[in-house]
Parts: structure tokens; C-alpha cells; sequence
């Protein structure tokens, strides 16, 4: 893996290769994953991305796909109002 940086929790982020390849490029392409703009450093992912949502492939065939990190917002305001 090459390592762009260290999250908050010292997680690292990166690029996975296998045989030379992007898994994260891969991931994205057959919808996947989405691209986490907050670390984002190959930008031609957004049109990898953009290209998945127009074919509705993967996760894009749901109409209604909501972004983990807006999820897990929406989940957090819930926990908060207990």
C-alpha cells in the first residue's frame, strides 16, 4: 500500500495495489465504494465515481444511496436525542 496520510485515529490512508492495480480505482468503478473527498488525493476518481452513478452500477442502482458519512451523521443525531 502506498500511504498518502494518517488519519485522526492513525488509521492509514492510502492506495492498495494488487498486480499494479488500484483497488481503491476498482472499488469505485463497480460502485463499490464512494470517494471520501476529505482525504482525496487522485482526483479522477470523482469521474470514476461520476461514471458508476450514470450506469447505476452497484451501490448507485439505489436511487435513494446515502453516503456512509452522512449515515452515520444522521445516526449520531439519534443517538444524541436519547
Amino acid at each position: 500500500m502506498r500511504s498518502a496520510a494518517v488519519d485522526r485515529y492513525g488509521r492509514a490512508i492510502g492506495t492498495l495495489l494488487v498486480d499494479g492495480r488500484s483497488v481503491n480505482r476498482m472499488m469505485v468503478e463497480q460502485g463499490m465504494a464512494w470517494v471520501y473527498r476529505a482525504y482525496l488525493v487522485d482526483r479522477s476518481l470523482l469521474d470514476v465515481e461520476a461514471a458508476a452513478r450514470a450506469g447505476r452500477v452497484g451501490l448507485w442502482a439505489d436511487p435513494h444511496a446515502v453516503a456512509p458519512w452522512e449515515w452515520r451523521a444522521e445516526k449520531k443525531k439519534g443517538w444524541d436525542a436519547k
